[in-house]
């Protein structure tokens, strides 16, 4: 639960970039996936990777030892055989992933998040895990469900006073 714009989704961008070039995997694969509320959200988190990777790269170890192999809209794969994927919200799509799955905005997607929450179970069940952030969004929904009801998580307030430069 967070205030807007204080910069949690390039936070979680720069924490999926940094273990993709530690080479930080999971059982079944070294995949970081962020699933956005929208087709927007999506290209910003590429865009946040896009930045920090061209600010990290000019660290002589890194850029020694870790390259980008490929890119495109919506993923960067590196030579460490890890990958950050980003993508609007589709639960049919996730299926296909393993590894740390970030639902951005989660108390904003369109779709029913219970379908959501059923598609990321294959990423459970393999040794990852799910992390959703977002701003409030009323008392409905899964996201609100998850942070007033279901005790099994742990649980993190971001007012807009933890930021430094103005949120709104």
């Amino acid at each position: 639960n967070k205030a807007r714009g204080i910069g949690i989704s390039s936070a979680f961008a720069l924490r999926a970039l940094l273990r993709s070039l530690a080479g930080i995997t999971l059982p079944y694969g070294g995949e970081s996936v962020f699933m956005s509320a929208s087709e927007e959200q999506a290209e910003h988190i590429i865009t946040y990777i896009a930045e920090y990777w061209r600010q990290i790269k000019d660290i002589r170890e890194i850029s020694n030892s870790v390259s980008v192999m490929r890119s495109g809209k919506g993923f960067y794969s590196f030579s460490n055989n890890t990958s950050i994927f980003s993508i609007p919200n589709k639960p049919a799509a996730m299926r296909t992933y393993h590894g740390e799955l970030y639902l951005d905005e989660f108390a904003h997607y369109q779709s029913t998040d219970k379908a959501v929450m059923t598609a990321s179970t294959g990423i459970i069940s393999l040794g990852g895990s799910i992390i959703p952030f977002s701003t409030p969004f009323g008392e409905r929904g899964e996201f609100f469900r998850l942070w007033k009801k279901d005790k099994r998580y742990r649980k993190m307030k971001l007012p807009y006073t933890v930021c430094k430069r103005p949120a709104y």
